[in-house]
């Protein structure tokens, strides 16, 4: 791994620092941890509602696809997603357990 890499990673577990003293990386697989330097420009969305409505951008502003990890989609992302889908954009789902919510009427 190059030096600069390794500054960016390092950079990346500084700016997060105290996010790290509670949280692990579980079972991430080790090339995505050690990509992690890739994060260093990125910005921390905390909290159920203010991730909910960084997602509905992503949803929003997507031109070609999107790709979902998520276990659990919530409702008001599968509204989003059925609409980009209306004007073209694939979605995929990119869980075999992937649990989704009952429809509601006029989906």
């Amino acid at each position: 791994m190059s030096a600069s890499i390794q500054i960016q990673q390092m950079r990346f577990f500084c700016i997060f620092e105290k996010f790290f003293q509670s949280h692990n990386f579980g079972d991430i697989p080790l090339g995505f941890i050690q990509r992690t330097g890739t994060l260093a420009e990125c910005k921390f969305v905390d909290g159920v509602s203010q991730v909910l409505e960084k997602w509905k951008t992503i949803y929003k502003n997507s031109e070609e696809h999107i790709f979902t990890v998520l276990t659990e989609t919530p409702l008001d992302l599968i509204e989003f997603a059925t609409k980009r889908m209306d004007k073209g954009i694939k979605y995929y789902i990119i869980s075999q357990n992937a649990n989704l919510p009952e429809r509601r009427e006029g989906l």
